[in-house]
């Protein structure tokens, strides 16, 4: 599958993750650590690890039949991406944009892509003050893209 060039907001997957239920089935964990590749804001090209063990549970959609049907189950890998950029405290608009690259990257419409990201643009701010991130990324202790 082409992608767009990664320095243009391309994501590159340099493998799939292995995901494991837990609890209820509604959130899953990392079997392994999971890496792909994207570039920041200025182009720069980074090469970020998932780690094994992180808890996601995917791409929230409400249960709603046509919501589901049109968006459940879509872009599982963008999401696993999106949840763990909002936790590690990435700045949100470059996260959202991430986010958006990471489904066409998996062959998503770029019309549902688009619905999706809109959905986390109008949806995510709530969950991403409640994660109390701040724009310092808290492993490298720099500036997020």
């Amino acid at each position: 599958m082409a992608l767009k060039p990664l320095a243009l907001g391309g994501v590159e997957f340099l493998s799939d993750p292995g995901l494991s239920p837990r609890g209820s089935g509604a959130d899953y964990a990392l079997l392994a650590e999971w890496t792909f590749r994207t570039a920041s804001v200025e182009g720069e090209l980074l090469t970020l690890s998932v780690p094994a063990g992180f808890v996601t549970d995917l791409a929230s959609v409400p249960r709603l039949p046509f919501a589901y049907w049109a968006f459940g189950n879509r872009a599982r890998r963008a999401a696993i991406l999106h949840d763990w950029l909002y936790t590690e405290g990435w700045e949100r608009e470059w996260a959202d944009s991430v986010f958006y690259a990471a489904m066409l990257a998996e062959g998503v419409a770029p019309a549902t892509a688009w619905a999706m990201w809109l959905a986390v643009r109008v949806g995510g701010a709530a969950y991403y003050r409640e994660a109390g991130t701040s724009s310092v990324h808290p492993e490298t202790e720099r500036e997020a893209p």
